[in-house]
């Protein structure tokens, strides 16, 4: 689900565009728009309602006549159950966002991240690295010595990503 809430001026009022959407959808959405203020050159994105939590900060700023763009995110999100809309969002706070295509890019690619769940934080990154054989070399007897925080922050520093709420992305 990818809803702009459209406002134009410095009006609190504002006209919900549920995407993907049709030509005549947008231009019923701009008649109601009209009867806020007929200044089209200031309509903006005043909130978004999305299963993405942070889809917001990365697509507030687009512009509005990308809607073709706007409509295949909107598609790409449509087709994510909850826990790849959560992958989704770790991945735009993980790569750098600077306009609407590297949205678009990291939905239609969403498939290429992965989310381990429940690793919040890098000492718990560390242990997950520990526990799931990602230091090969290592003998049994020593892992429990090893400082995890430390395992972590490497791999973080060397691989980059980014904590969400449920996982690491």
């Amino acid at each position: 689900m990818l809803d702009l809430h459209l406002t134009r001026g410095e009006h609190n009022d504002w006209v919900t565009l549920r995407l993907p959407t049709s030509p005549a959808e947008i231009g019923e959405v701009y008649a109601w728009l009209d009867c806020i203020s007929t200044c089209v050159d200031d309509t903006r994105i005043a909130a978004v309602s999305s299963s993405v939590p942070n889809i917001r900060q990365y697509i507030r700023n687009s512009d509005l006549n990308d809607i073709k763009k706007l409509n295949r995110l909107a598609g790409q999100i449509d087709s994510m159950d909850q826990s790849t809309a959560q992958t989704f969002a770790g991945a735009l706070d993980a790569e750098s966002i600077n306009e609407l295509d590297d949205v678009v890019r990291i939905a239609e690619h969403i498939s290429d991240y992965v989310r381990i769940k429940g690793v919040t934080s890098d000492r718990e990154l560390g242990k997950y690295l520990l526990e799931h054989g990602f230091l090969e070399d290592c003998p049994e007897n020593v892992k429990p010595y090893l400082d995890t925080l430390a395992i972590g922050v490497e791999y973080y520093s060397k691989c980059g990503g980014a904590y969400t709420a449920d996982g690491y992305v």
